[in-house]
This record gives C-alpha cells, structure tokens and sequence, in this order.
C-alpha cells in the first residue's frame, strides 16, 4: 500500500508542476501579447500623428503667399496622400479603441476642411485660413488625449503647455490683432 501512496504522490507532484508550467508560460504568453498590442498600437498612434503633422506642414507652406505653387489644387490635394495620412488612418482602423477612432475622424474630417481651404486659395495670414487651422489644431488636442487615455497615460490640460485652449487661438498672433481690430458688438436688447 505504501509503495502505491508513493507512486500516487509522485504522479500527482508532477501533474502539479505540468500544470505550473503550462498556467506559468500561458499567463506569459498572454502578458507577452498584451505587451506586443499595446506596442503595436503606440506605434500605429505615432504613425498617424507624424503623418498628419507633415500634411499640415506641407498646406501651410502651400499657404504661404510668398512661395505661391504652380498648381495649388493638385499640391493641396497631393499634401495629405504624400504624407502618408491614409495608410497610417488604415492601420489606426485595425487597432484603435472606439473613442480614439471617433477622435480620429472629427482630425480627418478638420484635415479636410483645411485641404479645401488652402485649395481655394487661402493664406496664411487671412482669417479663410486660421477658420479651417485652429478647429483643426483643436481636434488634433483632442484626438491626442484620447491617445493618452487609451495608453494609460495622464490626461493633458491647455494650462500644462501654457495654452489657454487647445484650438490655440489665444495663442495666435494673427487671430488676436485680428479680434482686437473687430469693433465689440453690442448685446442684443
């Protein structure tokens, strides 16, 4: 009897150990993925948001009215596919939460707006282009700390970069010489 209680221990010792090895690697293995996803998803981040800074980089510089290009429409339209926005949007499609997606379209759509708006033939330092920049520059505020909060990190304030708002009008020149210039209107009676 004794020699089947020993055969019994060690079986049932080493079921044990298996079974601590496999729960032991499986819980790795899950970690190691969850780490990989969330790796994935930073850079799919990162990649959107490089791209849109050079889309925006290259309208602005079609804006300039002291560098006019030689075909506005096809270099607007060109600025956002050359940056490489639509590819970086297609992989935030795959891995994004729901809220960061929502905050990427409301980007996508100000992108837009300010394509339209520099293909029309506004500059810089006209109020057509800071209409279609600072919504833009708001929703990107937006679309960045939906980001923060899906990786976990601590959410941003205006106040944190010394900005008063994120669409950064308080913070432009060109809009608060403009506003200063535009007589009060008064309260309807």
């Amino acid at each position: 009897m004794d020699d089947w209680l020993t055969v019994f221990a060690t079986v049932a010792g080493g079921a044990a150990a298996l079974l601590g090895t496999v729960l032991a690697h499986s819980l790795g293995s899950r970690e190691q993925s969850r780490r990989e996803n969330n790796t994935e998803r930073r850079n799919s981040y990162l990649t959107y948001l490089v791209a849109l800074d050079a889309a925006q980089a290259r309208l602005r510089q079609l804006a300039d009215p002291d560098d006019p290009p030689l075909d506005l429409e096809i270099q607007a339209r060109r600025a956002v596919g050359e940056a490489g926005v639509y590819e970086a949007r297609e992989r935030m499609l795959l891995v994004g939460s729901p809220a960061v997606m929502s905050a990427m379209e409301r980007v996508h759509q100000r992108l837009a707006d300010m394509r339209k708006a520099v293909r029309d033939g506004a500059k810089l330092y006209t109020g057509a282009y800071h209409d279609a920049y600072h919504p833009y520059a708001e929703a990107l505020w937006h679309l960045r700390a939906e980001i923060r909060k899906d990786l976990g990190a601590a959410p941003l304030t205006p106040g944190d970069l010394d900005k008063q708002s994120w669409d950064s009008q308080a913070n432009c020149d060109f809009c608060q010489r403009h506003k200063a210039a535009v007589p009060a209107q008064p309260a309807p009676a």
